[in-house]
């Protein structure tokens, strides 16, 4: 992805997030196994706590468009820490495949995964976890969100 899409991606979710609470979603806690992933909708955003080094969250979508997709994932990390994105793909067999940590690095920056060809009715998930053991706090969010391209 480009600079400048990522740049056009980040105002984009900043003037959604400014505009509409509604499609704001703030999960604190919970969230801390696939069977307990939150559930998004298109257009929501979610914000939460890394509380410590063991903790992490759970997301999950599920394609009802009726056609096949490629979701975008977003993760805006607070200045202060670094949060990784892990992209999680559940098999016809009910096993998951994991990714590895997509993270850009440095502390406060965004992070993005592309999920490739996302069956209707298939359901996706990503979780938010800490980049190293003193990445969490109690009072900086993390924002995330996905698109549909």
């Amino acid at each position: 992805m480009s600079i400048k899409k990522t740049i056009q991606t980040a105002l984009i979710g900043i003037c959604l997030f400014s505009f509409s609470q509604s499609a704001f979603a703030d999960y604190d806690g919970g969230g801390d196994s696939p069977t307990y992933a939150k559930p998004f909708n298109r257009g929501e955003f979610a914000s939460g706590y890394i509380d410590d080094r063991y903790d992490v969250d759970w997301f999950k979508w599920t394609n009802d468009t009726g056609i096949t997709q490629t979701v975008n994932v977003y993760l805006s990390t607070p200045y202060w820490e670094n949060y990784d994105i892990i992209a999680v793909y559940k098999l016809r067999d009910g096993s998951y495949l994991t990714s590895q940590d997509i993270d850009r690095g440095s502390k406060g920056n965004l992070d993005h995964y592309k999920f490739y060809y996302i069956s209707p009715g298939y359901t996706i998930y990503w979780k938010i976890v800490p980049h190293t053991r003193n990445d969490f706090s109690t009072t900086n969010k993390y924002f995330t969100w996905f698109t549909l391209s």
